[in-house]
């Protein structure tokens, strides 16, 4: 800040321009009325020659730009010297040489606003027939306002296409675009957006939805069957159900309910999911009352049903155990092996799977493979039917000839080999 002093007296006095604390009116404002001031000055200079006398008062000036400080003007009084000698500086409504008016100085650089640092958008991924993932690397500008993500269904994204999101969070840098539409193909950019009002646009990139996935089959058939169709009524005897989908080209139905009934024992579930081959499996004990079970199956608005006859326990059930060998003649190397099987029925139905049997050789070994080394195997039926490998000897049994036999449910069945 300038003033021309236009006439000064001797001696070593100083003028001092201290800040202003409180409003004033420059048209009424007088010796007595004149605003209250900080006691300490800003800055004091030598008034005591005629000429151009500068001040520094950058700080206050900052200040009243940022805001911290309210603008009511400085004031310029005697800041030293004794006793006061009469000095007089040119107002600014001085009426002479205009060019002798006070002055306030302002050098200032001017702010840059440049654009935010854009981002890379990455190659979606996880596209599907109505979503596509997005993900892009992170703004760290301070500046950051925001990223908006935008679409369009031709090359060329700007941001007068479809904004997709705008996301304020500076750290999130991904975004899944949901409810899209199938085999079509979108085109995306991500624009940061700062707080001075710019934007910098990343890379476009684009992906192709994919198509619809077929419709779900729909259930035109259900059968239902029951295995064996009978046990005996002890409480313990179980049957197995299936149910069968297909549809209209008769190919299994998967992942479809099916819901059981019965009208007698007790059924495993009531509820089953149709596997890869359209089959819904549940497992029926028997009671102990014999009659006949009827199990009923539904699913998709169609209904099926089959029976179960529950015998009296000692009532004319009939076990039977086949033994079966393949081949039926082995040298006695120690090497050869044969395929056995035993066939376990009740009333000539199959028994339920899981039905243990027994199995035994009076020569050779017998397991679940030609590494057995024990004549006697424990297994389990798998529609009725347990299997087993017999291996021979190394030495020809008595008489050229030994029993193989099959033992479940206290029956046993003999093959002579």
């Amino acid at each position: 800040m300038s003033l021309y002093v236009s006439q000064a007296a001797g001696g070593a006095q100083t003028a001092g321009v201290y800040k202003v604390t409180s409003t004033w009116d420059e048209a009424a404002v007088n010796w007595n009325s004149q605003p209250s001031s900080d006691a300490t000055a800003i800055s004091s200079v030598a008034v005591n020659s005629v000429g151009w006398k500068s001040w520094t008062i950058t700080s206050l000036a900052a200040s009243w730009c940022n805001g911290s400080v309210t603008n009511n003007g400085v004031l310029v009084k005697q800041s030293s010297g004794s006793p006061p000698n009469n000095v007089q500086l040119y107002s600014s409504d001085f009426g002479g040489d205009a060019t002798l008016r006070p002055k306030l100085v302002v050098d200032y650089t001017a702010a840059v606003n440049n654009p935010p640092t854009a981002v890379s958008l990455n190659a979606p991924t996880n596209v599907t027939d109505t979503t596509i993932d997005l993900s892009w690397s992170q703004n760290a500008d301070a500046d950051f306002q925001s990223y908006k993500l935008y679409r369009s269904t031709t090359p060329g994204v700007t941001e007068a296409s479809t904004l997709v999101s705008s996301i304020q969070n500076q750290a999130s840098s991904s975004y899944t675009d949901t409810g899209l539409t199938a085999t079509t193909a979108y085109y995306y950019r991500v624009f940061v957006n700062d707080t001075g009002a710019l934007s910098s646009g990343s890379n476009e990139v684009s992906a192709t939805t994919a198509s619809p996935p077929p419709p779900a089959p729909s259930v035109a058939n259900l059968s239902v069957a029951a295995t064996p169709t009978s046990i005996v009524a002890d409480g313990a005897a179980q049957s197995t159900i299936t149910a069968t989908l297909t549809d209209v080209n008769n190919q299994p139905v998967a992942d479809h309910a099916v819901d059981f009934t019965t009208s007698a024992g007790t059924l495993s579930a009531v509820s089953a999911t149709s596997n890869a081959q359209g089959n819904a499996v549940v497992t029926l004990t028997s009671g102990t009352t014999a009659g006949t079970a009827q199990i009923t199956s539904t699913s998709s608005g169609l209904t099926g049903t089959c029976s179960v006859t529950f015998t009296a326990a000692g009532g004319g059930q009939t076990t039977t155990v086949t033994v079966g060998a393949d081949p039926a003649t082995l040298p006695a190397d120690g090497l050869a092996t044969s395929s056995v099987s035993a066939t376990v029925t009740v009333n000539t139905q199959p028994v339920p799977d899981g039905t243990e049997v027994v199995l035994e050789t009076t020569w050779g070994t017998i397991g679940a493979d030609a590494s057995a080394t024990t004549t006697s195997y424990t297994t389990t039926t798998t529609s009725g039917v347990a299997h087993a490998v017999l291996k021979s000897g190394n030495t020809p049994p008595a008489n050229n000839a030994f029993t193989l036999s099959a033992t479940s449910g206290g029956v046993t069945g003999n093959l002579q080999m």
